[in-house]
């Protein structure tokens, strides 16, 4: 990731971009006081549109053998799942 990519990085052109190789997010990152209180319904539904969009494409697919079968079986499993949306 560029750091000049996000929004927080200073436009003035007085500092050098850098990079990310990975981004670490805490084990408790989603577990605060205030995640109760977190909710973005436009994320949401751009979340739910891509799951639905991955539910129709995964429908679609046809194996072509065992491998690929037992994949496309996992990976619908997990979208198929509620939580699949977060």
């Amino acid at each position: 990731f560029e750091a000049r990519d996000f929004p927080e990085f200073p436009t003035d052109g007085g500092q050098a971009s850098w990079t990310y190789d990975k981004i670490d997010i805490r084990e408790d990152a989603f577990n605060g006081p205030d995640v109760a209180e977190f909710a973005d319904p436009e994320l949401e539904l751009f979340a739910t549109e891509i799951r639905e969009g991955l539910r129709a494409r995964l429908a679609a697919e046809t194996p072509v053998d065992s491998w690929e079968a037992s994949t496309l079986s996992v990976v619908k499993t997990v979208v198929d799942k509620a939580n699949s949306v977060a």
